[in-house]
């Protein structure tokens, strides 16, 4: 067996072993998608009138099961991005039709939240704000 050989077999063995590593390292699709920075409120804030319809029908577009591009494309960048790891892994996007408070959010806002799974789908949608029904949400 010659030199040439010996690199050959080394190097089929390195490539084997580089693609059942890469393989190994799991990557959520959800984390495929860059994260959105949390706009900030300096003062109560309420949707325009025109704009809240136009947040109303692009919302009611969104589906459970549609895909984490679709919802941004569709609905736009969230106010608020973020991610959990309790029970599994799951990414939420909240919209904020109305903010009472600059520096939280209290119940009395308005808000939509839609729920991401790890393959980055829809798989919830929570609504307080009227014309948007929720889907799939969590039962009382």
């Amino acid at each position: 067996m010659g030199f040439k050989s010996i690199l050959r077999v080394i190097f089929r063995i390195g490539a084997v072993l580089f693609l059942v590593a890469g393989f190994s390292c799991r990557r959520d699709a959800v984390d495929t998608i860059p994260r959105f920075p949390e706009r900030q409120f300096t003062n109560s804030w309420t949707m325009e009138q025109t704009v809240l319809a136009r947040f109303k029908e692009r919302a009611n577009e969104i589906s459970v099961g549609d895909d984490i591009s679709r919802v941004i494309g569709v609905v736009g960048a969230p106010d608020k991005d973020e991610t959990s790891e309790k029970n599994e892994r799951v990414r939420v996007f909240v919209y904020y039709a109305t903010r009472q408070r600059a520096d939280s959010a209290i119940d009395s806002d308005r808000v939509v939240i839609i729920g991401f799974n790890r393959h980055a789908k829809v798989t919830r949608i929570y609504s307080n704000v009227e014309g948007i029904p929720s889907k799939n949400w969590f039962p009382d």
